[in-house]
């Protein structure tokens, strides 16, 4: 995060972006005349400039703006939730979603997962994504995690998945000779739940690791990764997850 000042501004032969950046606030700020707009309308206005100016991130965290602005927490909330809203069209929720998927965070409680989420409306869309899919989220206590059930976020994961792959991973599991119930989505809800039973020891953490590296590289279609012969199951993930 950056701070409102000059040099933080573009300079030289980037001045152009900051000339194009004030010339649509002025008529933003004009229309329909000068100055009928309202104060929340500007307060969006300028942070979206401040974020066209690279001076706020697109993807900014709560913290980062209450800071820089010296805002309350809920109206920084609002106007992340505001501006992501008035973008829609340029940003990808999907995508924003699939690379917070892959750096879960696995509880004691219940063996549930959650995902921490900066972004009100990427927290929306999450949760009509789980309700489509007919689950339900939990966000008691902290309206920026999104707590679920193992299977909830099997299927969340999975449905983020590129049909081909989510063949190729059921087509590799089967060439391994595991049950056939232990489909991409049933070996994604069983690590959460074995992670979630082992997180708070050194096992948990490095089973952890090698798990959110697994599930980022499903989304960037590397499969190698997986044992190509039942004898390579031994010491394993899948051997840990008893699945063979």
């Amino acid at each position: 995060m950056k701070t409102i000042d000059k040099q933080n501004f573009p300079q030289g032969d980037n001045i152009e972006q900051s000339l194009n950046v004030l010339e649509r606030v002025l008529k933003e700020y004009a229309a329909p005349s000068f100055g009928s707009m309202s104060k929340r309308d500007v307060d969006i206005m300028l942070f979206m400039a401040l974020q066209d100016l690279g001076i706020i991130e697109m993807r900014p965290s709560i913290y980062d703006v209450i800071r820089l602005l010296n805002v309350t927490r809920s109206k920084a909330r609002n106007l992340i939730y505001e501006c992501s809203l008035r973008r829609q069209e340029e940003q990808n929720l999907e995508q924003e979603l699939k690379d917070l998927i892959i750096r879960p965070i696995f509880l004691k409680e219940g063996d549930k997962v959650c995902i921490e989420v900066d972004n009100p409306l990427l927290i929306d869309y999450i949760r009509q994504r789980l309700k489509t899919l007919h689950h339900i989220t939990d966000s008691s206590f902290n309206t920026e995690l999104i707590k679920m059930h193992p299977n909830a976020f099997s299927d969340l994961y999975v449905s983020l998945l590129p049909e081909d792959s989510v063949k190729v991973i059921n087509k590799k599991f089967i060439e391994l000779g595991v049950k056939e119930d232990k489909s991409a989505k049933a070996f994604v809800a069983n690590i959460v739940k074995v992670i979630a039973h082992a997180a708070l020891g050194k096992a948990g953490e490095s089973l952890a690791g090698t798990v959110c590296e697994t599930l980022g590289d499903w989304f960037s279609g590397i499969f190698d990764k997986l044992p190509t012969k039942g004898i390579d199951l031994k010491g394993s993930i899948y051997e840990e997850l008893n699945i063979a």
